[in-house]
């Protein structure tokens, strides 16, 4: 197995270089060294070409605590770790084995403990996003190299930046935790695999503070180059199933905040005085760890980042995207829903395309995602008898889907909401119209 990752080469390539002498076990070999995995070929991007060999190091211990300037990375890590150096193309077949092993898995899920219903939803969930990263590494990839071809119009590190190396990271931690499941019986655990892969999670702060740039130069190469966005065009409708690329380039930002709250679920449901608790809290610790490095490294707008603080906070069951690149954050708050029976505290969000309301968690005080309505089929109107919900405070959203009663605490909150929902709702409509499409209104 062979290391082929940048970040990793970076850290590690001056203390290894000067240790060479002498230090013949650890085998470890220079940018120029070949690859003992497949060979790559010349069309392979700048940011995957570095490569250190790495056979003896894949079974030996790795303890080193070293600091990139460049980059802003500094960060220990014990324990053995390999990558393949190659990432698949994305296609159905790939992660065929893979499907099947979770199906497998699924169905004795009602003879396993809780732990386990959550080793299979981190399996499951780390497929489909292995699979959107090929989508862009590969796929996407190729699609830019042909039009760059003729000429270059964009460039590929810019617009790329290392999509490649979390690839590479997240199809081995895939690996793992699908052969883990598949010996649940004998390990019944996932801590010691997330608090190995987890130092590594800091990788990420390069894509992070380069996402904003990388959108922005795939929107306006769209807008120069008919032709490449015509080549963007037929590859969504082909194989993004009714999303961007924009969409699939965003998941690195969102899944680090996922595994925190994935492993907080699991540390909840382990037994009480399990032996493995310790080793789950620093699995925690080193994801809570990286994802402080990020955020303190992101070189992104005040809006991403209130977006990203909002997703951190949301659990959803389905595959929930809440960051687009042209969704800007408006308001927040706690609104009551009245219903028949009862009135229901809620806590809901404005943006500047859909109104989306939680329910809070007592326990973990997570948000859980209760549902999501686009402005542009939405109405707020004020019911004129205020007495129906005992006092002044109640409005009333109106969508094509559904209606429902909202109360603030007081006159001045609810007009707050009032104006603000009514101005982001007619922006909505009015951006709708400027693309030669017209809204639906509610009736």
């Amino acid at each position: 197995m062979t290391y082929n990752f940048e970040k990793i080469r970076k850290i590690f390539i001056r203390k290894i270089n000067s240790e060479a002498d002498g230090n013949n076990d650890n085998n470890l070999q220079n940018d120029n060294s070949p690859s003992t995995g497949s060979n790559r070929t010349s069309e392979a991007s700048n940011t995957r070409e570095s490569i250190i060999s790495a056979d003896s190091v894949s079974s030996a211990r790795i303890s080193t605590s070293c600091n990139d300037d460049e980059n802003n990375v500094n960060f220990e890590f014990e324990g053995s770790f390999s990558v393949p150096n190659s990432c698949p193309a994305s296609d159905e077949s790939s992660d065929e084995g893979t499907q099947n092993q979770l199906k497998e898995a699924s169905e004795n899920l009602h003879l396993r403990p809780k732990i386990y219903t959550i080793a299979c939803e981190l399996c499951r969930t780390e497929n489909e996003y292995v699979n959107g990263l090929k989508l862009v590494d590969v796929k996407f990839r190729s699609v830019v190299k042909k039009i760059n071809s003729a000429k270059e119009i964009i460039s590929e590190p810019e617009l790329f930046s290392t999509i490649g190396q979390i690839c590479v990271l997240n199809e081995r931690l895939l690996k793992d935790l699908t052969e883990r499941l598949n010996n649940w019986d004998k390990n019944p655990r996932i801590s010691d695999i997330m608090k190995t892969f987890g130092p590594f999670f800091k990788s990420y702060t390069m894509y992070v503070s380069d996402f904003e740039k990388a959108t922005t130069l795939l929107q306006e190469t769209q807008n120069k180059y008919p032709e490449f966005a015509k080549a963007v065009s037929d590859f969504q409708e082909e194989y993004c199933k009714n999303l961007t690329v924009s969409a699939y380039m965003l998941t690195p930002i969102q899944r680090i905040p996922r595994y925190r709250l994935i492993m907080l679920d699991y540390i909840k449901n382990l037994p009480a005085g399990s032996e493995e608790l310790d080793i789950a809290k620093h699995a925690l610790a080193s994801i809570e760890d990286a994802a402080k490095k990020i955020n303190q490294n992101m070189k992104i707008g005040d809006n991403l980042r209130k977006i990203l603080k909002v997703q951190e906070r949301i659990r959803s069951k389905k595959n929930f995207n809440l960051v687009m690149p042209s969704r800007l954050y408006l308001r927040e708050g706690i609104l009551d829903k009245v219903s028949r029976r009862e009135i229901q505290s809620r806590v809901f969000f404005l943006f500047s395309d859909m109104l989306l309301y939680t329910e809070p968690e007592t326990v973990t005080h997570a948000l859980r995602y209760k549902d999501e309505f686009d402005l542009v089929n939405m109405q707020v109107t004020i019911p004129a008898d205020q007495t129906l919900y005992g006092e002044n405070f109640g409005f009333q959203i109106n969508h094509k889907r559904r209606r429902f009663i909202l109360k603030a605490k007081s006159i001045e909150e609810r007009d707050e909401w009032v104006k603000d929902l009514q101005t982001a709702i007619d922006d909505a409509r009015s951006r709708l119209n400027s693309y030669g499409l017209e809204g639906t209104s509610s009736e």
